[in-house]
C-alpha cells in the first residue's frame, strides 16, 4: 500500500488496495478549466453544499502554482489568479497541476487496523521529553 498523504486526494479505492481519495469519490465535482471564473464556480460549489468556507483552501502542486502565479484574472490585468484565490497553499504531496478547493479542515482519514504506540521515556529523559514510536499494522 502507498504510504503518502497524497493518498487523501487521489487515493484509487480498496481495487488499488488504497483508501478512496477525494478524487474517487462519487459526489466531488471536477471543474474543467483554469480561469478565475471557474475558481470562484468551485468556492461557489463548495458554499452550496451547506459547508462552512470559514477554512477554504485551495491546494496544487508547485508547478499549478506556478501556473496560476502567471495567469491573469483578465487578460492584461496585472493581477493573477493566485493572488485572487481563497487561502492558496502549495505543496509536494499534489503529483499533478489540478486545484483542489475544499474545506479541508472538515477531511476525515480513519484507519482500521492494529495502531502500536510505543512510549519511551528514557532516550530523552536528561530534556524531558518523551520518544513515541508508532507502528500501523494490517
Amino acid at each position: 500500500m502507498q504510504c503518502s498523504r497524497s493518498i487523501a486526494l487521489l487515493g484509487q479505492g480498496p481495487g488499488a488496495n488504497q483508501p478512496t481519495g477525494v478524487v474517487a469519490t462519487t459526489g466531488v465535482h471536477a471543474i474543467a478549466g483554469n480561469a478565475y471564473s471557474d475558481f470562484m464556480h468551485a468556492e461557489r460549489l463548495v458554499s452550496d453544499a451547506n459547508v462552512s468556507i470559514d477554512f477554504l483552501a485551495t491546494i496544487t502542486s508547485p508547478a499549478g502554482k506556478e501556473i496560476l502565479q502567471t495567469t491573469p484574472v483578465v487578460s492584461g490585468y496585472p493581477v493573477f489568479i493566485w493572488d485572487r484565490l481563497t487561502n492558496p497553499k502549495s505543496s509536494v504531496e499534489v503529483s499533478d497541476s489540478r486545484a483542489y478547493i475544499g474545506c479541508w479542515q472538515m477531511l476525515t482519514i480513519a484507519i482500521w487496523g492494529g495502531l502500536e504506540i510505543q512510549v519511551d521515556p528514557y532516550t530523552y529523559a536528561l530534556t524531558g521529553q518523551l520518544r513515541l514510536i508508532g507502528n500501523l499494522w494490517r
